[in-house]
């Protein structure tokens, strides 16, 4: 084998391996990445993040300026909650089964998007060029990275009408998992 298809060889691995794994914060590859359920420590509280704790509340800010608390969202229903970027490969992967599972359990669940991206037009240019419908926000980033401990994303929780976390995943969820995590909150 020749030099370069070796180079080429090693690259196209490691690429696969960083697309499959998640983005940091700062878009390189998510080390803790397990694609399993995991917990993360959170500002508030028990300084917990885990399936039964309360979930930190956040002021978020829709595309149409209007400012909302996540408390607020879980009154009437459970929120499923999708902490992503416009320059994260697993991120932009999962949101057209997001948004397909918006479209199927939105009038049971509560969905929002919330862009980390540091230019909220970015997310909002990436939600209407697809034509998804998944209410987008966005927020103070350090609150947000600070309340919910992010270190990679994309990041999936849901929060029942109680306002504790019933479910909360680091890394990438297919179709087949989002759909089962709905048929259990619905």
């Amino acid at each position: 084998m020749s030099m370069m298809k070796k180079m080429v060889t090693i690259f196209s691995a490691i690429l696969i391996v960083a697309l499959a794994a998640g983005c940091n914060a700062d878009g390189t590859a998510d080390k803790n990445n397990s694609g399993a359920e995991n917990q993360a420590a959170s500002a508030q509280g028990t300084g917990e993040i885990a399936v039964g704790v309360a979930a930190p509340d956040i002021t978020l800010t829709a595309a149409d300026g209007s400012t909302v608390s996540l408390a607020s969202l879980h009154k009437d229903k459970p929120v499923y909650v999708n902490f992503w970027a416009t320059w994260c490969p697993p991120c932009v992967k999962e949101m057209p089964d997001i948004n397909a599972m918006h479209a199927k359990y939105g009038d049971k669940i509560n969905f929002v998007a919330v862009s980390v991206d540091e230019q909220f037009s970015d997310a909002q240019s990436f939600m209407a060029n697809r034509q998804f419908t998944v209410p987008l926000y966005t927020g103070d980033l350090k609150q947000i990275f600070t309340a919910y401990h992010i270190e990679g994303i994309p990041v999936s929780l849901l929060i029942g009408k109680d306002g504790k976390i019933l479910f909360y995943h680091i890394g990438m969820m297919d179709e087949q998992q989002m759909e089962t995590l709905m048929k259990k909150a619905v």
